[in-house]
């Protein structure tokens, strides 16, 4: 055999370059290695925030609750920067609807599809200087989940039991604390409660119609009690406007889970639509606000139904370009807040 019919055998670059010709065990390898990385930053970077806050968790018992609130407010911000660093680097996100401020005071409720909603209302805070003063509802059971549990408690998410006779004090005197302390804060509900889930879907669909209510597709029946207690609850506290944000992911809904696996692909894109409406426009009473969130809810649903699978938006909604930047978020808030409590003074 002639040297010219030999076949030729490609020399590696480098030790490791056969991994990329098994594309299959190069991705298992990628993935491993990435949730590795993931999952030991955050722990390590998650305890040495809540370690700090700990440590400054007494201020509160001595009487200088708003100086804990800044410290808590900062290092919440630290702990979140990671996670918006790290989903936003594979998004193409679309925003629509309207402008909103930065640093003010606000009650948010958004749909609820993945687990990662958690953190894309974190960059959505990061965009408008409020990363360090989220706060959420959350399933009691999380307080029991190491070190995580613990920052959650110490920074007074609220965690719910699904027993409203306990859920209702629990609410209040967290809301107290608030008002008392004039601590800036954008308050997050998800009123469906869960995750948008086929089996969860046909269950509310099913409590729509017996309670006579308009059917959704696209969106759960909001479970209206948590949040009516957040409207009489916070409408004093300098809080003048209900943020309503509607997501809806393009390439389909991605977990946590395949964030720390870096399965998520390049460019997924997704839509988030926003809206500011005055806390003045809903009604006085309870069954008034009620029936205000039920509609909220029949108009996201409407929005969703919108959807262009072939233009990948929201039909008739005009963008806008809303790129990720860290504004003010360590004393601007408090400012701001303080600046909102000498405005209503006067105005009372």
């Amino acid at each position: 055999m002639s040297k010219e019919n030999k076949k030729k055998t490609k020399v590696p670059e480098y030790p490791f370059e056969w991994l990329k010709f098994n594309f299959s065990f190069y991705s298992i390898l990628r993935m491993i290695a990435h949730f590795v990385l993931g999952v030991t930053f955050t722990f390590i970077f998650v305890s040495t925030v809540v370690s700090a806050m700990t440590l400054a968790y007494p201020l509160n018992w001595i009487g200088y609750k708003f100086l804990y609130a800044k410290i808590a407010s900062f290092f919440c911000a630290l702990a979140f920067i990671f996670w918006c660093l790290l989903i936003e680097y594979n998004l193409d996100i679309e925003f629509s609807g309207d402008i909103l401020p930065k640093h003010e005071n606000a009650l948010l409720i958004s749909n609820h599809i993945a687990d990662t909603d958690f953190i894309l209302l974190m960059n959505i805070a990061a965009r408008h200087g409020m990363l360090g003063n989220l706060k959420y509802f959350a399933k009691d059971s999380l307080k029991y989940f190491p070190i995580v549990g613990w920052g959650m408690y110490i920074t007074n998410m609220i965690f719910l039991k699904r027993n409203w006779n306990r859920d209702k004090t629990s609410i209040e005197n967290t809301f107290k604390y608030f008002i008392e302390n004039n601590i800036p804060l954008w308050m997050v509900n998800f009123l469906e409660g869960t995750r948008m889930r086929k089996s969860k879907l046909e269950e509310s669909i099913a409590y729509q119609q017996k309670n006579k209510l308009n059917v959704t597709s696209n969106v759960m029946c909001p479970r209206v009690k948590g949040f009516v207690a957040m409207v009489q609850g916070l409408r004093d506290h300098q809080v003048d406007y209900i943020y309503d944000i509607t997501f809806c992911f393009a390439d389909g809904r991605f977990s946590i889970m395949s964030v720390l696996l870096g399965m998520v692909n390049p460019n997924h894109r997704l839509l988030i639509n926003l809206k500011r409406i005055p806390i003045t426009d809903l009604p006085q009473d309870d069954e008034g606000i009620k029936k205000w969130c039920y509609h909220r809810f029949e108009e996201k649903d409407k929005l969703l139904a919108s959807y262009d699978k072939k233009t990948k938006s929201f039909k008739g909604q005009k963008t806008y370009p809303l790129p990720l930047r860290f504004e003010n978020w360590i004393t601007k808030p408090f400012s701001e807040a303080e600046k909102r409590k000498k405005d209503h003074l006067k105005k009372d």
